[in-house]
């Protein structure tokens, strides 16, 4: 029902960074409403529009590091405009820690045709997805990673932690820990909770 084409275009540095340019061609068939946000349903049909990211990497053996993005997107949905941002830095503190988030700012508009409220001037919406993720590993055994998700859209927080135990090369023992829960909307203070133990091993034979 999504159709996709794209090309990319990569020019890389010698000093390890690259940029790149992708322009892409979007079709999607919606065949029953879409509610695409509250308040914003978008009919059937056929759609088609052009989007054209560009993205910049820096040198990512440096301590600090980081990655950024524009996407605009232009006919969005019959006359609707989409601006996706990116940015996504890391800092490697030393060679066990190291923290990296990755940020995502988008920003778009409907005709007010798609608005529930036919009276509005236009469907306009904002989102804000953040990832932060903690990487520190004790040694080449124990490795842990903790990674804690926002996003506005669905009023979300969540946090993961893993702890990793390589007891061989190959064989691994993983303990992790989910949490996530609403913190905004109709489902304000809902919880969900797990831990999980995983154990990967090999025979010989």
């Amino acid at each position: 029902e999504t159709r996709v084409h794209h090309t990319g275009i990569d020019v890389n540095f010698q000093n390890g960074a690259s940029l790149a340019w992708i322009p892409h061609a979007t079709f999607d068939t919606i065949r029953e409403p879409f509610r695409i946000r509250p308040g914003v349903v978008i009919p059937p049909g056929t759609y088609s529009w052009w989007h054209s990211g560009v993205r910049f990497r820096s040198n990512p053996a440096k301590p600090f590091s980081y990655e950024i993005s524009y996407e605009p997107n232009f006919g969005y949905y019959k006359g609707g405009f989409l601006q996706l941002y990116g940015f996504r830095p890391r800092v490697k503190i030393s060679e066990q820690f190291s923290v990296e988030a990755d940020y995502r700012f988008n920003r778009g508009s409907l005709p007010s045709q798609f608005c529930v409220d036919p009276s509005a001037d236009g469907c306009g919406f904002t989102d804000h997805n953040l990832n932060t993720r903690i990487n520190y590993n004790f040694n080449n055994q124990w490795l842990t990673s903790t990674t804690i998700q926002y996003n506005n859209t669905d009023s979300f927080l969540g946090f993961n932690f893993r702890l990793n135990y390589i007891f061989r090369p190959g064989d691994d023992l993983f303990f992790v820990y989910n949490e996530g829960r609403r913190v905004g909307g109709t489902f304000d203070g809902q919880k969900d909770r797990t831990l999980q133990v995983k154990l990967t091993y090999s025979f010989d034979y």
